[in-house]
């Protein structure tokens, strides 16, 4: 089975087409955040809160954290409550409101999925399991205006700052779909939740070939194995790996730009974009890139996939989105060349070799936000 049309995806667009077409649906498992709902993770929002007073229950948060393979280190709250550390946040929280133990964990268990993490990035490099918090509740896409405390208070939030706030923010967040960050930083002990020199960036690759057949790929898995690259076209029949010929061309992803590109009214949490590829064959693929911050300018290398030859280049329109954790209208991006002339997916063999493509969020007028390059 040849999966050509692995790397275009890689490079290009966000999401004009549905993420399904390109495998698993990303929709968020909630069950919505009605007023009960809200009142009762904001109950262990506050809990939470109180419990973290105790010095070695935040040590235990941070280490987590730290240990936690996703893009900006998030962690499952049903996931990680069953854990050693959560165990010990899950007592801690409970003795601090009165709550026997068994009833507190029964309450999360009922909850939604939520992501339970520190959205900004200049927090998770700085933050030593300080008294100095706040722990925040953001559902389907609400921002808070508000966070508790370590004396269960609620203190005003404005996530609308330039800056992060003074006080460290735990967010307790409606899932999104996770991805291990590609080369993350040593899984050792630290100060801090996250390392200076770690990966940000995470995704997965997901093909699919005319007569329906999908494999899913995490590009952490994908990044430097060069056996990969080797079996990629032909996988089935060379026995997962190694030998058939030269492995095929790779796309890069050289630079992207972000300009004040918002997920879940949030500026310090990063982006997930998609990008959605046809082929002329009737072949689609689909890549998820993880943790873009919201403003940024990267130069970048980084083997994202193992393209089709780069002569059928031309014959592939890539469509661009930006996810959020909760089922709303996802945010399009649109090609839109100076002059107005296009507006739709990236057509990507439409620039020469290595050139980049402005998209216009949500509109068909030239004002660009994302910018990409890519080269092959």
């Amino acid at each position: 089975m040849r999966y050509r049309l692995a790397a275009i995806v890689a490079v290009v667009g966000l999401a004009g087409g549905c993420a399904e077409q390109g495998g698993r649906a990303f929709a968020p498992n909630t069950t919505g955040s009605s007023a009960a709902v809200l009142g009762q993770v904001d109950a262990v929002a506050r809990a939470f809160a109180l419990g973290m007073t105790q010095p070695g229950v935040r040590d235990a948060v941070r280490d987590a954290m730290r240990t936690s393979p996703w893009t900006e280190h998030k962690l499952s709250l049903h996931e990680f409550v069953a854990t050693p550390p959560g165990e010990l946040l899950l007592q801690a929280s409970a003795a601090a409101v009165g709550i026997d133990r068994d009833a507190f964990q029964a309450r999360i268990a009922g909850l939604p999925d939520l992501d339970f993490y520190v959205p900004a990035r200049q927090q998770r490099l700085t933050w030593r399991s300080t008294a100095s918090y706040l722990v925040a509740v953001n559902l389907d896409g609400r921002a808070p205006t508000f966070g508790y405390d370590a004396r269960g208070r609620a203190m005003a939030l404005d996530l609308t700052r330039p800056e992060p706030p003074a006080q460290t923010v735990l967010m307790l967040q409606t899932a999104e779909v996770k991805t291990r960050r590609i080369r993350p930083q040593p899984n050792l002990s630290g100060l801090t939740i996250q390392a200076p020199d770690d990966g940000e960036l995470g995704g997965e690759l997901v093909m699919r070939d005319a007569t329906g057949l999908t494999r899913t790929i995490e590009l952490a898995d994908l990044v430097g194995h060069g056996s990969l690259a080797k079996c990629f076209q032909n996988c089935d029949s060379e026995g997962g790996g190694g030998g058939g010929g030269s492995p095929p061309p790779e796309t890069f992803l050289t630079r992207i730009q972000t300009q004040g590109i918002v997920d879940n009214n949030n500026p310090f949490e990063s982006n997930e974009f998609e990008f959605n590829a046809t082929a002329w064959d009737g072949s689609t693929g689909f890549l998820r890139i993880t943790g873009i911050p919201s403003t940024t300018d990267q130069v970048r290398h980084d083997h994202l996939i193992y393209a089709i030859p780069s002569s059928e280049v031309s014959r592939i329109n890539t469509a661009v989105k930006e996810t959020d954790g909760w089922p709303n209208p996802d945010d399009h991006f649109y090609f839109v060349p100076a002059g107005n002339t296009y507006c739709g997916p990236v057509p990507l063999g439409l620039n020469e070799k290595g050139a980049g493509w402005a998209l216009t969020e949500d509109a068909c007028s030239f004002n660009p936000k994302l910018g990409l390059y890519f080269g092959w």
